[in-house]
């Protein structure tokens, strides 16, 4: 059995006050008996709560030194040995209490707990917060904040400009692990400039929701002067889905000159969202508080039955009466109408996404995730990980509660029946407003219909539904049942990204979660019980002692870089050969949150 001597320099006599410590490995066996005497002598030892007493000694030097008065046994001895590195920590932390000074040091879990806070935008102030008010007070928690702080820091540090090479490598074992994922990127010689990638699920949507795309050019991360672009669209349940992402440099006239090249049938516009934004801020103090105004702007702008020419003169009318006809922002809108306002889009499928009002604020919160805590590219990959999951999640929701459930009908027609069996809920419970509006509103016997809701949402209308009921249909023709609004389009079981990824030690995982949930279930048991709580301490500190001589010693320094790796899920490399965006930007050079001039763009393809 190994064995560690510890090296204790205390007063040594001569009016010197000396403490230092030196762990030297003894390969020659000791007296087991001495070494079972020693660890039961430190284990009984309970850590006074009175308050801590003090020497004060003067050196030969002058120089005056605290030396805490603690029991004897709990002092470091020279030539004391150890069973393992485990023992003599334990040793040193037990005495360091009872000197009460300071013993803060952080462990692996510590570590996992700064990185996993930052991943959902919670920094490392917070995230000491937070674990302070769980461990039960401060008295409780073995660091400060701190320690939390300067991790962080380190961590940041660790990655250096170390974070494009980490990305592109984390990207490429996911190429080499992962069924149906793709990704590509450019350099500027050794600079990265573009980067697109898209995971088995993001194809999919693709595939079944890809008629509409939109995309999104304002977003930037914070340290690079790159451009984070995820590509939307709608899903069978109307629920915003990534079709696809990249990261660009800053080059809005490039990407969209890119637009038609690619998408060589589609149509393009503009996002109304983001216009209409910024409409309040155009406008004089008079008009952000007059409800006339805000009234006759969105009746016009948002109205899909109305033509080009009935907009125009409407619009010329509004002009007039607020007077707005020397207004340079209005007259500049007014000139690129047609790439924005629906009137010009009316015969245009657009899935839903025609009013992009809460479409667009749906996704914000949805794309806020990315405006991190932390800077560099790879954990801006881990940040958008855990977005994609809880988005993906939302999704697995949907298909349960489409396949598990039946909802409430509203009529005793077959014809309800039907659309409930072939749509998916949310859908469904569209179409069911439109055939309650039928049982009620006869006023046309047409299918072919000038509200022109078939067109841009793609279902039918309450007055098609009205033609139908009449003529006794009691199932929905399939001409008008179109495939990206049906039930079970993307397979649930494919919806959980991480373990896919292969970046996890799945099994382990689920190891270290079970352990929690447990712990967690028997403390909510137990909680009253004093005895059983008593009783799980004191069996938890016999497994204590069993592992620390099963699992090899592990220093802090090792822990640190084995949490970072973990949490990016990729190794630091030790050459670099591509390299960040030259373009970073320090502090006070913005916000780095919504740029202003790339607009959002919705594509009909």
């Amino acid at each position: 059995m190994d064995n560690t001597s510890v090296n204790h320099i205390d007063n040594n006599g001569n009016g010197e006050v000396k403490h230092g410590y030196g762990y030297v490995w003894n390969l020659n066996s000791g007296d087991e008996e001495d070494d079972q005497r020693l660890s039961s002598g430190v284990d009984n030892i309970i850590s006074s709560q009175q308050e801590i007493d003090y020497d004060i000694v003067e050196s030969s030097k002058g120089i005056k030194f605290f030396t805490p008065k603690v029991d004897d046994v709990l002092k470091p001895k020279t030539n004391t040995q150890y069973a393992s590195m485990n023992e003599v920590e334990k040793m040193y932390r037990t005495y360091a209490d009872n000197a009460d000074f300071d013993n803060r040091q952080m462990k692996y879990t510590d570590f996992k707990t700064v990185l996993n806070n930052s991943s959902y935008k919670v920094g490392a102030r917070r995230a000491h917060r937070i674990q302070t008010a769980l461990n039960g007070g401060f008295e409780h928690t073995r660091v400060s904040e701190i320690n939390f702080k300067n991790f962080k820091r380190d961590a940041v540090a660790c990655v250096g400009n170390k974070d494009a090479k980490m990305l592109i490598n984390k990207l490429s074992n996911r190429l080499d692990i992962v069924p149906g994922f793709f990704f590509e990127y450019k350099c500027n010689e050794q600079e990265l400039s573009a980067i697109f990638w898209a995971d088995e699920v993001a194809r999919i949507n693709y595939k079944e929701f890809g008629d509409v795309i939109s995309f999104d050019g304002t977003f930037r991360t914070n340290k690079h002067a790159m451009i984070f672009v995820p590509f939307l669209a709608v899903d069978n349940h109307k629920a915003s889905v990534v079709v696809g992402s990249a990261l660009i440099s800053d080059q809005c006239s490039a990407m969209k000159q890119a637009i038609p090249m690619v998408f060589t049938e589609a149509k393009h516009r503009l996002c109304m969202w983001h216009i209409m934004k910024k409409v309040l801020s155009k406008v004089s103090a008079t008009l952000n508080h007059d409800p006339n105004f805000n009234k006759v702007i969105n009746k016009l702008v948002w109205n899909i039955h109305i033509g080009p020419m009935e907009f125009e003169t409407r619009w010329h009318e509004m002009i007039h009466q607020f007077n707005l006809g020397g207004d340079t922002w209005f007259t500049k809108m007014y000139e690129i109408r047609h790439s924005w306002i629906p009137a010009y889009y009316k015969d245009t499928p657009m899935s839903g996404l025609m009013k992009t009002t809460s479409r667009s604020e749906s996704s914000n919160s949805y794309i806020n995730i990315y405006e991190s805590y932390w800077f560099d590219l790879v954990q801006f990959l881990n940040n958008y990980d855990v977005a994609i999951e809880k988005q993906r999640y939302k999704q697995s929701i949907h298909e349960n509660v489409t396949r598990t459930t039946n909802p409430k009908f509203a009529t005793l027609l077959r014809l309800e029946s039907h659309a409930s069996s072939i749509y998916s809920r949310n859908v469904f419970f569209d179409i069911q407003k439109e055939i309650k509006k039928v049982c009620r509103n006869y006023s046309t016997n047409t299918v072919e219909c000038d509200c022109n809701l078939f067109t841009h949402n793609e279902y039918l209308c309450r007055h098609a539904f009205k033609v139908l009921i009449n003529d006794e249909v009691e199932s929905i023709l399939e001409k008008y049942v179109l495939r990206r609004w049906k039930r079970q389009l993307v397979p649930v079981q494919i919806q959980s990204a991480r373990v896919r990824y292969g970046e996890l030690d799945a099994e382990k995982e689920e190891c270290i979660i079970d352990v929690y949930s447990k712990v967690d279930d028997i403390v909510s048991i137990a909680r009253n019980d004093k005895s059983i709580l008593a009783r799980l301490g004191r069996n938890l500190d016999i497994f204590m002692g069993d592992i620390e001589k099963e699992v090899p010693y592990e220093n802090p320094s090792q822990q640190k870089l084995d949490a970072i790796r973990d949490h990016l899920g990729v190794s630091i490399p030790d050459e670099v050969d591509i390299l960040p965006p030259s373009g970073i930007r320090n502090k006070g050079c913005g916000t780095g949150k919504r740029l202003d001039r790339f607009r959002c763009l919705v594509v009909a393809v």
